[in-house]
């Protein structure tokens, strides 16, 4: 019976990444070096011969990327939140609010549809301000 391989956690370039099996010491150099040129968005050329496992480096290690990315966001709007004190509506729903319409152009009178629409806007914002 055949010995069942375990997932392997390696920490390359700051980043964990999750691989399937102990990866080979090239594709470690490779994930190093793909996670440097997406750290600093850059392009890479790299070249491996056949079956040295490139697609599985290059998809753990920009996953493990992505993942990080997430977080980063997501630890960056928590601070967000905490920090401001204004209770807008994309802080307090945690929604963002479109931004209004910009304004028409003086040589063309607006639409009746625009119009409808930015009075519907500063109703909406009068009724949140109380």
């Amino acid at each position: 019976m055949a010995k069942k391989s375990q997932a392997v956690k390696q920490c390359v370039n700051g980043f964990i990444v999750d691989f399937p099996v102990k990866p080979y010491p090239t594709q470690v150099a490779m994930m190093d070096k793909i996670l440097k040129a997406i750290d600093r968005n850059e392009n890479a050329l790299l070249e491996s011969p056949t079956g040295s496992g490139k697609s599985l480096a290059l998809l753990c290690s920009t996953l493990s990327w992505q993942r990080k990315a997430i977080e980063k966001a997501f630890e960056a709007r928590q601070e967000m939140i905490q920090a401001c004190e204004c209770n807008c509506m994309c802080h307090v729903t945690g929604k963002p609010v479109k931004a209004p319409p910009l304004p028409y152009k003086k040589t063309s009178p607006p639409s009746p549809a625009t119009v409808a629409l930015q009075s519907a806007q500063a109703m909406a914002a009068a009724s949140l301000r109380g």
